[in-house]
């Protein structure tokens, strides 16, 4: 079975999930680390099932794309803010440390907080070449 990626994400992630998405995907060339495409597909998605449980009912925003010169690749998630940001599913904090996690691994960049416009956002990044370097050096 073929582990997910960046192009699932429409299929997978948004037109299943119930919330309303506006969806980016940029253009991304072939031959992006197995890694990277699992991290990037598995921050969205995590991402997405918290706006489902935190902020339900809120919309949510997925971007996509190359980091400068193909050197990575980042995926951002937010929601507006919402009048009742309680919790209607239980949560236990695991799924944002996992990504966290996930990106230190690749030497990458993930945030998750509050957005200045009182919504939530989280932004990861993935550095390629790091990624490629650390899979040809595994045993």
């Amino acid at each position: 079975m073929p582990r997910p990626q960046v192009v699932d994400i429409a299929a997978a992630l948004v037109r299943a999930g119930g919330t309303e998405v506006d969806l980016r995907l940029d253009p991304v060339p072939d031959g992006r680390p197995e890694a990277v495409e699992q991290a990037a597909y598995r921050t969205v998605q995590e991402a997405l099932t918290n706006v489902r449980k935190h902020a339900p009912g809120a919309p949510a925003r997925v971007r996509v794309g190359l980091v400068a010169q193909g050197a990575g690749l980042w995926a951002e998630v937010s929601n507006p803010p919402v009048e009742s940001a309680a919790a209607t599913l239980p949560g236990g904090g695991r799924g944002l440390t996992g990504l966290r996690e996930r990106a230190d691994l690749l030497g990458g960049e993930f945030r998750a907080g509050p957005a200045p416009d009182g919504g939530f956002v989280v932004p990861a990044t993935f550095p390629m070449r790091q990624a490629a370097a650390d899979l040809k050096g595994a045993p």
